[in-house]
């Protein structure tokens, strides 16, 4: 029987449409994050999982990724007593450059998920980028013509999941007080 995962290189992978970014503490000598998150992910899904290699390359000199493809299996939701499956094919992308890590998650809602265990027992030194940081990296250039963000609060009926700014200068419209949940 052949297998139902399959080999993903990283010039198959695109687009990076939105990646969670973290923090190493000073404390992590080993990077074994990825597979932690890997673990995460087979104990938070509610269906079948099976994972395929993890293949691990270098990002030019900066740092390495590491992408490992699984699939889910789950029964369709229009199909009671039947016994057939739908079959997804996901993939889990991570980024370590030097003390930031970023994750691509392709099965939808597992970003928010496991930002829920940055600095908790099992990541307990990986953290959120504090907002400043991110605002003196990013957004310290007039040339900003565009910026998308997602929202990192719980959904809410009364606050946006995510907002896209656009315009000659993005960096004037940014609004601290009034979006602080996005990021």
């Amino acid at each position: 029987m052949e297998s139902s995962t399959i080999s993903v290189e990283k010039h198959n992978v695109a687009p990076y449409l939105s990646v969670l970014l973290g923090a190493k503490s000073t404390k992590e000598e080993s990077c074994s994050v990825h597979e932690v998150i890997l673990q995460l992910l087979q104990e938070e899904s509610s269906d079948e999982m099976k994972v395929g290699s993890t293949i691990k390359d270098e990002v030019g000199e900066l740092g390495t990724v590491k992408i490992t493809s699984y699939t889910i299996s789950k029964e369709p939701s229009w199909a009671k007593g039947l016994e057939i499956k739908d079959l997804e094919h996901h993939v889990f992308v991570s980024f370590n450059v030097r003390d930031h890590l970023a994750f691509y998650f392709s099965e939808k809602g597992k970003k928010d998920t496991i930002r829920e265990f940055f600095g908790k027992k099992r990541l307990p030194n990986l953290f959120p980028i504090p907002i400043s940081k991110l605002n003196g990296n990013f957004i310290n250039e007039d040339e900003i013509k565009m910026l998308w963000l997602s929202g990192i609060h719980g959904r809410d009926n009364f606050k946006a999941d995510s907002k896209v700014l656009g315009g000659k200068s993005v960096a004037d419209t940014l609004d601290p007080e009034g979006s602080p949940q996005l990021a």
